[in-house]
C-alpha cells in the first residue's frame, strides 16, 4: 500500500471518467443505444470492463462508417448517457470528501460539462470541488487539460497532486512537472 501524504499547500486534480467514478459500462451501454437509435443494426460487440470504449475505439471498430453516421452516433451517446449506470470509486471520493475542506480540489476531466455535472449530481459531489474544468479546450489543441488548468487557475505544478487512471493524461501531467501522480486502478493507497 502507498502512501500519500497531503500537505496544507497541495491541491488536488481529481480526473472524473474510471478515476472518480466508473463510467465504462454506462459509456458502452449509451454507445450500444445510440447505435440501435441511429439504425446501425450490427452492434454486436461484447462489453469488456478493461477497454474504456470510446469515440477512438469505436472508430478503430468501425472504420468505415460514413462521418455524418458518426456524428450522428456521437450526439445520440451524449444523451442516451445514464448516470445511474456508473458506479463511485469510493476511495477517491472519501479522499475528495476528506479533503475539500481544507484544500483546493479541482475536477480536471475531458468529459463535457453537462454529463460530468449530472454525474457528479448522481453521486452527490458536485458540492466537493472548489473548481471545475470540463473538456478540451478547443482553441489551443497543443496544451492537454493539465496545462490548461495550470495556467487557467494559475498554480505551480510542484504544490499539485493528480489523481488520474488514464496513461496518456498520467503522461501529460508528468510533462507539465506535476510531481505526485496516483493512479487509482494500479494502486491502494492511503492518504496521510
Amino acid at each position: 500500500m502507498e502512501n500519500i501524504t497531503i500537505r496544507p499547500h497541495h491541491v488536488l486534480f481529481f480526473d472524473l471518467d474510471d478515476t472518480l467514478v466508473d463510467t465504462n459500462y454506462a459509456n458502452f451501454l449509451a454507445y450500444q443505444s445510440a447505435f440501435l437509435l441511429a439504425d446501425q443494426c450490427d452492434f454486436h460487440i461484447t462489453y469488456n470492463p478493461s477497454i474504456r470504449f470510446n469515440r477512438k475505439i469505436f472508430q478503430q471498430i468501425f472504420p468505415d462508417m460514413e462521418e455524418s453516421v458518426f456524428r450522428k452516433i456521437i450526439q445520440l451517446k451524449e444523451k442516451q448517457f445514464q448516470s445511474t449506470n456508473t458506479r463511485l470509486n469510493t476511495q477517491m471520493a472519501d479522499i475528495l470528501r476528506k479533503y475539500s475542506k481544507t484544500h483546493q480540489t479541482v475536477l480536471v476531466t475531458d468529459c463535457n460539462e453537462n454529463r460530468a455535472k449530472a454525474i457528479l449530481s448522481h453521486h452527490k459531489l458536485l458540492e466537493y470541488f472548489s473548481d471545475l474544468l470540463f473538456g478540451h479546450p478547443e482553441n489551443n489543441t497543443e496544451e492537454n487539460k493539465y496545462q490548461y488548468a495550470i495556467r487557467t487557475l494559475n498554480i505551480p505544478p510542484a504544490s499539485i497532486i493528480v489523481f488520474e487512471n488514464d496513461e496518456q493524461n498520467i503522461a501529460a501531467a508528468q510533462e507539465v512537472g506535476i510531481p505526485q501522480i496516483i493512479n487509482p486502478k494500479k494502486i491502494n493507497c492511503h492518504v496521510l
